[in-house]
């Protein structure tokens, strides 16, 4: 995560973020702020424009006082007065106008820092980083490719930890649980690991359901797509009826050991379940306590002697 996978041509995104740098100090200048001073500094009032406009209002203001007193002696007539009231009313537009100017440079100013911003980010997405710790699977360009937006550039497999995936018959369906203990196998190797996520429906095709379950793969021992086996134990309390494999006797399609009682050795035909460890499963043709003979291809009906 975080290694270079690609470098993208930047001559146009460096010339982007030159000419946005411009424009920014250029919206700065246009109101009197420097390059370190934040744009919530500046009261509007304050700046060379508007206080120049300020000062032609101030003036014509006085004007107007000084021509109104000598009004009232009669030293001068009504036109003059008129005059530099109207003089008045447009020092007081300019100085509005002014006003307003500077309010819409200020917001420029925060329009091309995030031009800017923008131009900064463009230059840093043409370093393509790995999002996350694995291995290049495959190239899809070479130097001197045009790439368009969106294209695909690399393919990245994550080799720890892999997800396991598999699916457990209908019949089981219920008994599947997030946390329940799963043995891995691959190639002879055995991996302890859990049920982490459960599909939340069955697949109509198989009418099985399908689970995922993490697999550490730290030392890279593994491979994405590898095939595995999987024990998943559904009730770590639960116990079942089992004979040693040699004790059964498969012909023709038929399940049977060899019962002994009351001296006696007769045949016991099974319905049988899994086989795992030199042992097979009975559901059904045995009790608990029963007795059979260990070898059962030396077996046959008659007294046990």
């Amino acid at each position: 995560a975080g290694s270079v996978l690609v470098r993208l041509d930047d001559t146009e995104y460096k010339l982007k973020v030159i000419q946005a740098e411009a424009q920014l100090a250029q919206v700065r200048a246009a109101v009197g702020l420097k390059s370190d001073e934040p744009v919530g500094s500046l009261a509007p009032y304050k700046s060379p424009p508007v206080r120049e406009t300020k000062a032609m209002l101030d003036e014509a203001r006085q004007q107007v006082a000084r021509l109104k007193t000598l009004f009232a002696q009669h030293a001068i007539v009504a036109t003059d007065l008129e005059a530099a009231q109207s003089a008045e009313q447009v020092a007081d537009a300019r100085y509005n106008s002014s006003l307003n100017s500077v309010r819409e440079k200020m917001a420029l100013v925060d329009v091309q820092a995030a031009q800017l911003q923008l131009a900064e980010q463009q230059l840093s997405d043409t370093v393509v980083l790995a999002p996350l710790d694995g291995v290049v699977l495959n190239r899809s360009v070479a130097v001197g490719t045009y790439v368009q937006a969106g294209q695909p550039i690399v393919e990245l497999a994550k080799v720890s930890p892999l997800r396991f995936r598999a699916s457990v018959p209908e019949r089981f369906a219920q008994q599947l649980r997030v946390g329940q203990p799963v043995l891995l196998k691959f190639s002879g190797e055995e991996r302890q690991t859990q049920v982490a996520r459960i599909s939340p429906a069955l697949d109509p095709a198989s009418r099985s359901l399908v689970f995922e379950a993490p697999v550490l793969n730290d030392d890279n021992d593994l491979r994405s797509g590898l095939f595995g086996q999987a024990e998943v134990i559904l009730d770590q309390q639960s116990t079942a009826i089992a004979v040693p494999s040699s004790a059964l006797v498969r012909f023709a399609g038929v399940d049977k050991v060899w019962r002994v009682a009351d001296g006696k050795v007769t045949e016991a035909v099974v319905q049988v379940g899994r086989e795992a460890d030199g042992l097979i499963e009975i559901t059904d043709g045995l009790s608990i306590g029963d007795s059979i003979l260990q070898v059962g291809a030396s077996g046959r009906t008659g007294k046990y002697v």
